[in-house]
C-alpha cells in the first residue's frame, strides 16, 4: 500500500508541475507579444497632438492670409 500511495503522490506532483509549466509557457508567450507590441517601429499617434497641430496650421494660414490682404498694392495695376 505504501507503494501505491507514493505513486499517487508522485502523479499529483507531476500534474502540478505540468500545470505550472503550461502556465509559464503562456506567460512567456504573453510577454513576447507585449514586447513585440512595445518594440514596434510605428510611432504612437496622439489624437490631441494631431488636433493641436491642425489648429496651429489653420491659425498660421489665417494670419498669413490676413497679412497678405492688408498690404497696400505695389506699383500700378
Amino acid at each position: 500500500m505504501k507503494k501505491e500511495k507514493k505513486n499517487c503522490l508522485f502523479k499529483k506532483m507531476t500534474q502540478k508541475v505540468e500545470k505550472m509549466e503550461n502556465s509559464l509557457k503562456k506567460l512567456r508567450e504573453e510577454i513576447k507579444n507585449l514586447t513585440n507590441a512595445l518594440d514596434s517601429d510605428e510611432p504612437e499617434i496622439c489624437r490631441d497632438e494631431v488636433e493641436s497641430d491642425r489648429e496651429i496650421q489653420k491659425m498660421l494660414q489665417e494670419a498669413i492670409l490676413e497679412s497678405v490682404m492688408n498690404k497696400d498694392p505695389i506699383g500700378e495695376a
